[in-house]
Parts: structure tokens; sequence; C-alpha cells
């Protein structure tokens, strides 16, 4: 073989070789875009995932905080707190409980009336209870009991019927309180016979 031949045959090897390097660049580019192209794909699938859960998550969340929302709104209200007693029936004063024939120091009240012990076996008066919306009573003369031994001489139809002579209250702990204000004249307190009833009347009082 001549020396012409031996460079045609080198020269053709170089140029296969050459040409085959080139193709084996160009399909690792086209992999390489192609990965590229998969990857961007799959990380924006993987964000769009993410996004879905987030939502769902911030959603079940959501659901939750509305049950429990739910479920604090139907709890009672802690205003108050305590049930108050309720104002009807009969009750006795606190620390006169030997008082079991209530002959003084007992409170009723079943009906719109009661009858009130301002003397101990000498001196009681009829009156009219008035209920309130607020879990009061208010507490008008009427007229004294008849078979009275004291307070003959006192200006009973002076006194005002329409003023207040005391309040009742329920309490929280169970029991009512009762506040003694007093007779009135014309508005204004009788003071000579403020005394009258406080003794007797005012304090707490117990459920019989």
């Amino acid at each position: 073989m001549n020396i012409r031949a031996i460079y045609t045959l080198v020269f053709c090897l170089l140029l296969f070789l050459s040409c085959k390097d080139t193709e084996t660049r160009d399909e690792q580019n086209n992999s390489n875009t192609k990965e590229n192209e998969f990857s961007t794909v799959d990380r924006n699938i993987s964000e769009d995932r993410i996004d879905e859960e987030d939502a769902g998550d911030n959603s079940e969340t959501s659901l939750d905080n509305t049950r429990n929302t739910q479920v604090e709104d139907k709890k009672p209200s802690d205003t108050g707190n305590q049930t108050r007693t309720a104002l009807t029936g009969q009750f006795i004063k606190i620390g006169e409980e030997s008082d079991s024939n209530c002959n003084c120091y007992c409170l009723d009240l079943s009906s719109g009336t009661a009858e009130l012990c301002l003397v101990n076996g000498k001196m009681y008066i009829n009156t009219r209870l008035h209920k309130n919306s607020n879990n009061t009573i208010d507490v008008f003369l009427v007229e004294p009991a008849g078979g009275n031994i004291d307070g003959k001489d006192m200006p009973w139809k002076d006194f005002d019927r329409n003023s207040p002579i005391a309040t009742i209250k329920s309490k929280s702990n169970g029991n009512l309180e009762f506040d003694w204000l007093g007779f009135k004249i014309n508005g204004d307190l009788a003071v000579d016979y403020a005394i009258f009833g406080k003794k007797t009347l005012e304090g707490d009082y117990k459920k019989k």
C-alpha cells in the first residue's frame, strides 16, 4: 500500500471519530435539555401540590377554628356565673332559725302579698310585693295588720303607699337579702319611725 492511501485512510478515520464525538455531545446536550425541562415541570407540579396541600391545611384549620368557636358560643355565659335563687317560696332569717313557727322572722314570697313583723308578737303590717325584671322585689305598705298591740298611735294613713319601704334581692350564694328602707311621708323618710322593721326584718334569709 502506498503512502497516499495510508494518508487517505488516516484522514477518513479522524473524520469519522470527529463526527462521532459531535453526535455524542449533541445527544448529551439534548438529554440535559430534556432533563431540565422535566425538572422544571416536576418542580412546578411539586410546588402546585404543596400549594394545594397548604390550602387544604389552612381550610381544615379554619374549619376547626369555626367548630371551636361554635362550641364555645354554645357554652353558657360566665356573666353572673352562679344561679340566683328564685324569688318565691318561704324563707327564714339567718340567725333566727329557732323561729320555726314563723312568728316574726320569716318571709313568705308565694304570692303578691306578705305579712311582715315589725315588733315580735306586737306589731305587723300587710304589704304588697312587686317583682322586678332584675330579680328583686319592692315591698310597699298596704295597711297595719289587725290585732296589733303596738303602733296604734303611728300615722299609718300618712305613710306613702307608692314608695317602697323595703327591697328584697337574690344573692349568688342562694340566699336573699332584705334591705329595710323605712316609711315615707310625701316622699321623705319618716325618721321618727325609721327604726321599726329594721331590727326584725333587715338581714339575710335562706330557704326554709
